[in-house]
This record gives C-alpha cells, sequence and structure tokens, in this order.
C-alpha cells in the first residue's frame, strides 16, 4: 500500500475508534485495575504466534484479545497467509476457527492439506485428486489416519456468507459448548460481512 493509503486506513480507524462506542468512557481507580493488569501478565496457557519471530518476542505471545488486520491488494496472498498463522497456532494447540466468505470449505481443505503433506511432484491436494481417480479408499484412508491426526479438532471451518458479530458470538458459544475453547477466529472476507451498518462499523 502507498503511504497516503496507509494513513488514510490509520486516519479512518482513529474517527471510528474516537467516536467510543454508546458514549460511555470507563473509568478505573488504581485498583480497579489491578486485576486488568494482572490478566495481562498472566501466563498463557496456549502460547499463540504471528508467525515472526521479532513479531512474538515483542508481544510475549500475548495475542488474545487483540485484533490484526491484514490489508493487501487483491492476489496479494492474506489468505494464504492468514492460513499459515491458522496453522503455526494449531500445531502450537490452539482451536482456531476460520471463517472464509471467499473460499468454500473443500478450497480450504486442499490448502490444509498442502501445507502439512509433502507432494511428490506438484500440491499433495492435487497428487490425491489424480490417486483418487483409481485409490480412492487409500485417499480417504490417509486423509482420515493421518492428516486427520495433525489438525484433530484444532481446525473448525466455515464457509457461511453474510457473517456477523453476533452470529461469530453464537458458532463460538456453540463450539466452546461442544467442543472446547475457541483461541483464535480468523475472518477471511471482511467485505463479505452482513449487517445494516456501514462498511468500517461492521468490520468493527
Amino acid at each position: 500500500l502507498s503511504q497516503f493509503e496507509r494513513e488514510r486506513i490509520v486516519l479512518s480507524a482513529s474517527r471510528e475508534n474516537s467516536r467510543g462506542g454508546d458514549g460511555i468512557a470507563k473509568i478505573y481507580t488504581f485498583g480497579d485495575a489491578i486485576p486488568i493488569w494482572i490478566d495481562s501478565i498472566r501466563q498463557e496457557m496456549n502460547t499463540m504466534t504471528f508467525g515472526f519471530a521479532v513479531f512474538d518476542r515483542e508481544l510475549k505471545g500475548k495475542l488474545r484479545g487483540k485484533v490484526c488486520d491484514i490489508i493487501g491488494y487483491s492476489g496479494s496472498k492474506k489468505s494464504l497467509f492468514s492460513q499459515w498463522v491458522a496453522y503455526l497456532n494449531i500445531s502450537s494447540g490452539c482451536r482456531v476457527l476460520y471463517s472464509s466468505m471467499e473460499m468454500g470449505v473443500s478450497d480450504l481443505m486442499a490448502r490444509a492439506i498442502n501445507m502439512v503433506v509433502e507432494p511428490e511432484r506438484f500440491t499433495a491436494s492435487y497428487e490425491f485428486e489424480q490417486m483418487y481417480k483409481e485409490r480412492p479408499q487409500d485417499v480417504e484412508k490417509f486423509l482420515g489416519e493421518s492428516v486427520q491426526k495433525i489438525y484433530s479438532d484444532k481446525l473448525i471451518m466455515t464457509d457461511a456468507s453474510s457473517m456477523t458479530s453476533k452470529k461469530y458470538d453464537s458458532m463460538i458459544e456453540e463450539i466452546t459448548t461442544k467442543i472446547g475453547n475457541v483461541d483464535m477466529l480468523v475472518v477471511d472476507g471482511l467485505g463479505m460481512m452482513g449487517g445494516d451498518a456501514d462498511e468500517v462499523k461492521r468490520y468493527s
């Protein structure tokens, strides 16, 4: 992005933040704020990563409650980077809800397979596709026994469109009840989020 575009994005976010939501600013005495600070220094059960050692050193793995926007032009591999970050965190024991409003579950599966299976010549997903024509049972067995063990219930995928924050809340609550805590939510395709508010408000 150009310097002008970056400045415009930061200014827009700043203006949105300064509106203060419901207009009531929270205030704390020092004593009130002690539990908040203690919570911020408590050791995380599952350390999270952003994929870059320099960022991890700076943030000390404390990514819970943080929001990160990945911004770039169409075709700049934002989704691939997001999926890689999701995979890194799944590898360290975190559960990730990956919401793709631009890509179907089958495409997400192909990329998930390619991240963990070493191909012979092409991509693993393409090689499995070719193998499936003659040995479908071998492909299903390998995916069910080997790849499934890597992801287990740590990767939860949805390709539902027009998602809103309320829908995410409900989805996360259901996953937490049935499977366990969700450590990270990846929203791939913010431009396709639903709701009546303007674009910036929907993103917020």
